[in-house]
């Protein structure tokens, strides 16, 4: 508890820690997530303080505080610094257009705690609200599965307007709503495919965020969603996000285990010498038309998952879903009754 805000352990991941706080008189409810910049102690004094970071190049950062100012050279580089500001930049753009589908973005600031420099992002809390990877857990009607679909390829629809891209679009970073609205979480891995700079932004953001994400060697996104050929050597761009959107949708409407899961060789060729062909694509439209869905589903699908970045879409898809989910109000009842039946090892988000 500090300044009438109640904390509440939420996820503990890879990059952090994710806390919900609710102050105690207005129950006003924010997530923050607090993350490590760097691993090793920059600063010896205890207790937790407020700092500001300039990013110097190289790696190099400047850290200024009331105690005074010091110079700190990031153990990876400034990759993990990179991220954290391609996230906020990411979310702080989709907020200020009004970008309903993906999660508000309130703020960020960086904490000296105990002498490790941290991280600390604050962003709405979503209520009633389960992630899609939980639903399909429980048996939902064929419209509200177009519906989801339809909401989520508006969510990208707008996200590509305005040049965000997510980088790890899964079912788990979608959060569906009774009314089958969705938001997107996660935008740690998020890049802005072009630069424009913001009233407010650093002068140091410019160079941050023309770099991509990715240690030399290493894969961004989660296996079986982003695109096997551009997990090792793609750029940041929206068609990342059209191939996930195709992926998601063959696991909602199919109930198959995402397709490069399945493969013995994408399993064991881990080394950045995958390919994805058309016959791969043509096996994953085989499989949608397997399921005894519209022709035209599984068209929509297969516009999604090119080889060919620059011929993926989800316009069709996306139009299609929308019109086959017919009116969202008459299974919003069944909706709910499904979700009374779902719990979470967290609780409810």
């Amino acid at each position: 508890r500090r300044n009438g805000w109640n904390a509440t352990l939420l996820a503990k991941g890879a990059m952090g820690l994710v806390y919900r706080g609710r102050h105690a008189a207005t129950k006003e409810a924010v997530v923050a997530k607090l993350e490590l910049v760097q691993p090793d102690k920059v600063a010896s004094q205890p207790g937790r303080q407020r700092v500001h970071v300039d990013y110097e190049g190289e790696g190099r950062i400047a850290i200024s505080s009331a105690q005074g100012s010091r110079t700190c050279v990031l153990e990876d580089n400034g990759l993990t610094l990179q991220r954290l500001m391609g996230e906020r930049d990411a979310l702080r753009r989709l907020s200020l257009q009004n970008v309903e589908e993906a999660v508000g973005y309130q703020g960020q600031h960086f904490l000296l705690v105990g002498g490790y420099l941290c991280s600390a992002m604050y962003m709405d809390y979503v209520d009633e609200a389960f992630p899609l990877n939980v639903l399909l857990t429980v048996p939902l009607k064929q419209e509200r599965k177009y519906a989801i679909l339809h909401s989520l390829g508006r969510a990208l629809e707008k996200m590509e307007m305005h040049k965000v891209v997510h980088k790890d679009l899964k079912p788990a970073h979608v959060m569906v709503f009774p009314d089958n609205a969705v938001r997107l979480v996660d935008f740690g891995l998020s890049r802005v495919e072009e630069y424009n700079p913001l009233p407010g932004d650093p002068p140091d953001v410019a160079v941050l965020l023309n770099e991509d994400i990715r240690h030399p060697g290493s894969m961004v996104g989660t296996l079986g969603y982003c695109p096997p050929d551009e997990a090792f050597y793609g750029k940041a761009t929206t068609a990342v996000d059209i191939f996930s959107y195709g992926m998601i949708a063959h696991e909602v409407l199919t109930g198959l285990t995402p397709y490069f899961l399945r493969i013995q060789q994408w399993q064991k060729q881990l080394d950045g010498t995958l390919t994805y062909a058309e016959s791969d694509r043509q096996e994953m439209v085989k499989e949608v038309r397997a399921a005894c869905l519209p022709e035209i589903v599984a068209v929509g699908m297969g516009e999604c998952i090119y080889p060919e970045p620059r011929r993926r879409s989800c316009r069709l898809l996306m139009d299609v879903c929308g019109t086959l989910a017919g009116d969202a109000r008459a299974y919003e009842v069944q909706g709910k009754e499904e979700e009374q039946a779902l719990t979470l090892p967290y609780g409810k988000v």
